[in-house]
């Protein structure tokens, strides 16, 4: 199943790749009236337009969970042919993520991440969210739409609610996925899972953060572009997760809890948007409360990438 430039591994890069919904019909009754027994709060079902706003909060953070686990749309339609039985396609997967029109059947979600290489009980917490956000419709609480202000000076709470997963840009310029996050558990699942942007603040949520110690230091692209967001990447990979920023800019300074003694990398989004860093940049592995990174961003045509090394000072 090839649409658009799939000759170099990229997942699709223009708009209008795939068909619309309304192309695809022989299973369009699965993505409409999906609400269920057990899915709405007591008896009341939610309110078709808030529902759609579930539908679309949860396929954003289903593609956020595609790209941090590096896999393009090609290479999903060959995961999906390798595993017989298999519910759903490429192309419902698709929709499920880039253009849903009602939630999702529970099959297809399950499928969907084990397909991406994630375990049944990641697919069960996938489920759980599912419903988080069917029950929020019927409440008609807000999906918390994220906002463009800059990042809050405030110190910022735990939360136990995913809203959104953390940008991640898709392709790098010689066409190879960004890996740079090691393959997810359930546990790195929930923890990316409630790293929130909302209101311009990143927040993000690590177990066992009770009397750990703070990060901090300052980052800056040497092109001057803005630093559109701060990931540390600890070692080990289960505490990872973005970093508060208390400025905006070229230069930001970040904060981050983790257990003292924990090595950790620190990459920088510069230029771009939240949701898709134009140039992903990288420290090494290292300790200490206090670190601080020029990062080299500007990528040459001879390296061919869109990567850098940001450089401790």
């Amino acid at each position: 199943m090839e649409r658009g430039r799939r000759g170099d591994g990229r997942g699709p890069s223009v708009a209008g790749t795939h068909p619309t919904p309304g192309c695809l019909s022989s299973d369009r009754a699965t993505w409409e009236g999906t609400v269920r027994d057990g899915d709405a709060v007591g008896s009341v079902s939610p309110d078709p337009a808030r529902l759609l706003a579930a539908a679309r909060q949860f396929g954003r953070e289903m593609e956020q969970l595609r790209l941090i686990q590096g896999m393009s749309w090609r290479q999903i339609d060959e995961a999906v042919q390798g595993q017989p039985g298999v519910s759903g396609s490429e192309s419902t997967f698709y929709r499920m993520v880039k253009n849903p029109t009602g939630m999702p059947k529970p099959d297809y979600v399950r499928s969907f991440v084990l397909t991406l290489g994630l375990t049944e009980q990641d697919g069960n917490y996938w489920l759980e969210r599912r419903k988080q956000l069917i029950d929020k419709a019927s409440r008609g609480d807000s999906q918390d739409e994220p906002a463009t202000q800059p990042a809050s000076t405030s110190k910022l709470p735990l939360s136990s609610s995913p809203e959104l997963w953390p940008p991640v840009a898709e392709d790098q310029a010689d066409g190879h996925s960004l890996r740079w996050r090691k393959p997810m558990t359930v546990a790195s699942a929930a923890i990316l899972a409630v790293a929130v942007i909302s209101g311009g603040t990143f927040l993000a949520f690590q177990p066992g953060s009770e009397g750990a110690s703070l990060v901090e230091g300052e980052v800056t692209c040497q092109s001057g572009a803005q630093v559109v967001g701060v990931w540390i990447q600890t070692e080990n990979g289960p505490s990872s997760g973005f970093a508060a920023r208390s400025t905006s800019g070229a230069g930001v300074r970040y904060e981050y809890a983790l257990s003292e003694g924990t090595r950790y990398a620190v990459h920088v989004g510069c230029g771009g948007t939240r949701e898709n860093w134009d140039t992903n940049n990288r420290s090494g592995y290292g300790t200490g409360p206090f670190r601080s990174f020029v990062c080299r961003d500007q990528a040459t045509p001879s390296e061919g990438r869109k990567y850098g090394i940001c450089d401790e000072i």
